[in-house]
């Protein structure tokens, strides 16, 4: 904590952990997934409670409705996909358990949209808690999402795998192809502090780290596929 501290959490290792300010109290609270224990969540730097007795597929936060609070989306194995929120608990959002799952303002409303791939099909959007639309009909290996235009709308960058490649989706109208190799790991982090979003791609051992700066220009961040990768600001 702090760059300073170490504070012990808990005795087990969790399989999947994510970050949210569920009660809008202004500090984040985590949500852990012990296996055979299902999701807990460590609020307030204090208190543990449980969220639900199965272990998810995948998680992702983002405020759907634009308003306090955030809401956790969480994939069930055979029981689809459902969103948590402080105000309202737990509500199914499609019936289906999606293979990959990110939340991005995608008409710059100001509320965090669903984007969610289907086994056999493809990737869709969520918009305002109300609609499902299809994006594309390929199912990716990889998804990430942010700002790479400065905008201030969020873009989609997708891995749709070894045949076809990454490509970028621009303010939900213009597909741009960025690369033919597919990835091992996907991100998006403003790394140069200009506001525009640049794309993180790690092309697994032998081609290592690369990024894809102001939309437009490749370079070699490191030689070594990392293990795993994550963005934040340290400073």
């Amino acid at each position: 904590m702090n760059h300073a501290t170490w504070r012990f959490l808990h005795p087990m290792s969790p399989t999947k952990m994510i970050v949210g300010d569920f009660d809008n109290t202004g500090k984040d609270d985590v949500v852990f997934d012990f296996t055979g224990y299902g999701l807990w969540r460590f609020a307030n730097n204090s208190a543990w409670a449980p969220l639900h007795s199965l272990s998810a597929v995948q998680l992702a936060v983002g405020n759907l409705d634009g308003a306090g609070g955030d809401e956790l989306l969480v994939s069930f194995a055979g029981f689809g996909l459902w969103a948590y929120s402080e105000a309202s608990g737990w509500t199914s959002l499609h019936g289906l358990t999606p293979t990959q799952l990110l939340t991005a303002d995608l008409d710059n409303n100001g509320a965090a949209d669903v984007v969610a791939a289907f086994p056999g099909l493809g990737v869709w959007s969520f918009l305002n808690r109300t609609t499902w639309t299809q994006i594309h009909q390929l199912v990716p290996t990889r998804m990430a999402a942010g700002d790479l235009d400065g905008t201030a709308q969020d873009d989609l960058v997708i891995d749709f795998g070894t045949q076809f490649g990454i490509w970028a989706l621009r303010n939900r109208t213009t597909w741009a192809f960025l690369h033919p190799l597919s990835s091992k790991g996907l991100l998006l982090a403003d790394v140069d502090g200009n506001g525009i979003d640049d794309v993180i791609i790690d092309f697994g051992p032998g081609i290592g780290l690369w990024s894809y700066v102001n939309n437009s220009t490749w370079g070699q961040v490191h030689g070594l596929s990392p293990a795993a990768m994550t963005a934040g600001r340290f400073h």
